[in-house]
C-alpha cells in the first residue's frame, strides 16, 4: 500500500481521538442490535395481544421496516469504523489494522466479519418476526395485508444481503 501521500500522523492524541471514535461507533453498532433484538420480541407481543389479522400485518410490518432502518443505520456505522481503520492504516498510525486485514483475508483462515454476523442476526430476527406472524394470524396468504408484511419480510432480506455482500469486509 501506498504511503508516500499520507504522511504518517504525528501526535499520539490523534491517534487516541480516532480510535476511540472507532470504540463509539462500534458502541452504537451494539445498541442498534440491542434494539432491533428488543424490537423482534416486542413484536411478539404485540402480535400475539392483538385481535385483528389487519392490526396483527399493520404491527409486523412496522416492526420488519424498523429493522430494514435500524440494519441500514447499523451498516453505515460500519462503513464509517471502516474508513477510520482505513485512514488509520495509509497513515501508518496503527500496526493493528493492516495485520488484522492481512490475517482475516488469509487463505484457510476461518473469520466471519462482523457486517456478516450483524446480516445474520437482522435476517433471523426478520423471519422470527414473519414467522410468528403466518403462525398467529387468521388471514388467508393472499390477504393484502399478510402480502405486505412478506413483502417488508422482502426488503429487509435484500437490504441485508445486498449491501453486506456489495461491501468489502473489514
Amino acid at each position: 500500500m501506498e504511503t508516500s501521500r499520507y504522511p504518517e500522523i504525528k501526535t499520539d492524541a490523534d491517534v487516541s481521538k480516532l480510535h476511540s471514535e472507532s470504540l463509539q461507533l462500534r458502541n452504537r453498532q451494539f445498541v442498534l442490535s440491542t434494539v432491533g433484538i428488543t424490537s423482534a420480541g416486542l413484536s411478539s407481543w404485540l402480535i400475539s395481544s392483538t385481535d385483528t389479522f389487519q392490526s396483527q400485518a399493520i404491527a409486523t410490518v412496522f416492526i420488519l421496516i424498523l429493522l430494514v432502518v435500524l440494519f441500514i443505520w447499523s451498516f453505515v456505522l460500519r462503513c464509517q469504523i471502516g474508513r477510520i481503520s482505513h485512514y488509520l492504516d495509509l497513515r501508518g498510525a496503527s500496526e493493528w489494522e493492516p495485520l488484522f486485514r492481512d490475517f482475516s483475508t488469509r487463505k484457510g483462515t476461518k473469520y466471519i466479519s462482523q457486517s456478516v454476523f450483524v446480516m445474520v442476526l437482522y435476517l433471523l430476527l426478520g423471519s422470527l418476526v414473519l414467522t410468528r406472524y403466518l403462525i398467529l394470524s387468521t388471514a388467508p396468504l393472499s390477504s393484502p395485508f399478510t402480502l405486505a408484511a412478506i413483502a417488508s419480510a422482502s426488503v429487509l432480506a435484500m437490504t441485508t444481503v445486498y449491501l453486506t455482500l456489495t461491501r468489502q469486509s473489514y
